[in-house]
């Protein structure tokens, strides 16, 4: 098995490390096994976008998160990525973000990042470790437009808000997971009352 890949101390992305909006969220750290893929270097002429998992390096403080990488799918046309699902624990980037980034030549990892267009997803991370009903709110958020991953193994569930979504009703939501005793993580905000 190899070590866990251990970020640079410039990989800083200004991001949140809240727990409902004002907290952290706790973990166990898993060392996992980084499998390596091959990947086609992009070609001048090559316009059609591929897909492929890209894998983050993460930055793990008090044993969050409880893994050091996280695979994503991403679309690649010449040099830049398209992001093509939500994270669990990558944070600074939502779904359909655009980007620009260089992998690791040693292990293929991205340390840093640049997002060149937004999508104006938003990225919200809803940790369950008091094994709270979820359902409720589950079916307010699909009702609002948002999707939903889930990782049982972690309590956790990645919530994914499209740019239509209305910003008070989303916000009623979170407001409602907070009260429920949700841990929350607002890996992205994109719908602040204040954008209106």
């Amino acid at each position: 098995m190899n070590a866990p890949v251990q970020p640079s101390s410039s990989h800083d992305l200004d991001r949140p490390r809240a727990v409902g909006r004002d907290g952290r969220l706790p973990g166990r750290l898993m060392r996992i096994e980084l499998v390596e893929a091959p990947l086609r270097p992009a070609k001048m002429n090559d316009t059609k976008p591929e897909i492929e998992k890209l894998c983050f390096a993460l930055d793990v403080e008090d044993d969050w998160p409880p893994v050091a990488t996280e695979s994503v799918w991403c679309k690649r046309s010449l040099n830049a990525y398209h992001l093509q699902n939500a994270p669990f624990f990558i944070r600074g980037i939502a779904y359909g973000d655009k980007f620009v980034a260089e992998l690791d030549p040693i292990n293929g990892c991205i340390f840093e990042f640049q997002i060149t267009e937004s999508s104006g997803h938003s990225l919200l991370w809803v940790l369950n470790n008091d094994d709270l009903d979820f359902e409720d709110a589950k079916q307010r958020l699909l009702a609002l437009g948002c999707s939903i991953e889930g990782f049982p193994a972690f309590r956790l569930h990645s919530i994914d808000v499209p740019p239509a979504v209305d910003f008070v009703a989303i916000n009623a939501v979170v407001d409602g997971l907070e009260e429920l005793g949700f841990q929350l993580a607002f890996a992205v905000w994109r719908h602040d009352v204040n954008e209106a």
